[in-house]
């Protein structure tokens, strides 16, 4: 006999969870015409745009008069990774890992976060959305490529994750199975970007989830084993070099053109969004179109923005520890994007900056040699350190 989505809710959480467990199967061979890899081009981002809005109107998320795309200021940044499944060529599903940045995490609007932001490396999952006519497994594959690059390229310690109160999803798969749990002083809340909906924020310790997958699933069999499937199994559609390709290789085209200009992404520009998202592409091929843009469409003042000149060089994500060193001084903290000009970097828990504007960057570079930069601060905003190079590396 069936058990009835009203009578399993009201079994104990521990029969829940044990049910949802058991009932778990993984292909580990997926059939010929599959691939995963990162959008890139202007046309990936509006399939990628159709798909979400799509999924989005079925479950009341958008609404059938927005536009025909639904992407987010973050899809044009370096730092968000958004990740897609093709079948045939064909776009059917897609999520995207939306890197920490000082414009911010969607989940800021609407969850206490910013303490997490602030002594942790966080990225926000958002966006994810499953052709109707392709669910199943390569939900389970997705989520999987998912984990690998935000562990072995973001190298993230925790995901944060908001989902409708109604979500089917999210109650039987995100905390039961894939162990997310509820934010601290969690809220559930009404959310404008979810049409309305009441929305709830949970996160996972992704850098140590590994571990609590094996505790959990590590003794059964490899068919129904999360663990093996997740931190064991090698996935040759997955196509992605972990050594040196970015978290977002979009265009500049895609970004200005089908990103930015996107109109549920208009919506979330304010002055201060405007000018970091500037800050973003300074030193890129679009910046002093894109700033044309913003001025003509009065999001800001041209008085607001002289203070930005363009750069010689954009900047792209880099991940490295770094140390900050002044006489005896060192404070610990990453790189979250950097130039052959500039850096932003982000301090980590529990170490103070320098009491001074310049300062020595010690890094190990990808090729395991030690690089020094002479360096001054620009800006600072909590953890967040603007800094410019005042020589060119020497290793």
């Amino acid at each position: 006999m069936k058990l009835t989505r009203k009578a399993f809710n009201f079994l104990p959480r521990s029969i829940k969870q044990l049910i949802l467990r058991n009932k778990l199967s993984f292909n580990y061979e997926l059939p010929k015409g599959y691939r995963f890899r990162l959008a890139s081009s202007p046309e990936d981002f509006k399939a990628v745009g159709r798909l979400v809005h799509s999924r989005y109107s079925d479950v009341g998320i958008s609404t059938k008069l927005e536009k025909q795309e639904r992407l987010l200021v973050h899809h044009a940044l370096p730092n968000t990774a958004t990740l897609i499944i093709e079948l045939n060529e064909k776009i059917i599903g897609t999520v995207s890992i939306i890197g920490d940045s000082p414009i911010e995490l969607p989940s800021s609007k609407i969850s206490r976060i910013n303490d997490l932001r602030k002594n942790y490396r966080c990225a926000e999952t958002s966006c994810l959305a499953i052709s109707k006519d392709y669910k199943g497994e390569n939900f389970f594959y997705l989520l999987k490529y998912l984990y690998e690059v935000s562990v072995k390229i973001m190298r993230l310690e925790y995901i944060i994750i908001s989902t409708t109160e109604k979500s089917r999803t999210a109650e039987m798969l995100y905390g039961p199975i894939l162990l997310f749990e509820d934010l601290w002083d969690s809220e559930v809340m009404e959310y404008d970007d979810a049409n309305g909906n009441s929305v709830r924020t949970q996160i996972l310790r992704i850098d140590k989830v590994r571990h609590y997958y094996k505790a959990i699933y590590g003794d059964q069999k490899e068919k129904s084993n999360l663990y093996y499937f997740f931190c064991k199994h090698e996935c040759k559609e997955f196509d992605f070099n972990y050594r040196f390709d970015i978290p977002n290789p979009i265009t500049h085209e895609a970004a200005y053109s089908v990103v930015l200009k996107n109109s549920f992404a208009r919506k979330q520009f304010d002055r201060d969004s405007v000018k970091k998202v500037l800050f973003f592409f300074n030193g890129s091929p679009y910046f002093e179109q894109l700033k044309s843009w913003f001025l003509s469409e009065a999001f800001i003042e041209a008085e607001e923005i002289k203070d930005i000149s363009d750069r010689s060089s954009h900047r792209f994500p880099d991940y490295s520890e770094v140390l900050l060193t002044y006489d005896s001084i060192y404070v610990k903290g990453s790189f979250l994007n950097r130039s052959s000009t500039g850096a932003l970097i982000k301090v980590n828990k529990g170490y103070e900056l320098p009491p001074t504007d310049k300062f020595e960057i010690l890094v190990l570079s990808s090729s395991h040699n030690l690089e020094r930069v002479a360096s001054r601060k620009i800006w600072q905003e909590g953890p967040f350190l603007g800094v410019e190079f005042d020589s060119v590396p020497t290793v």
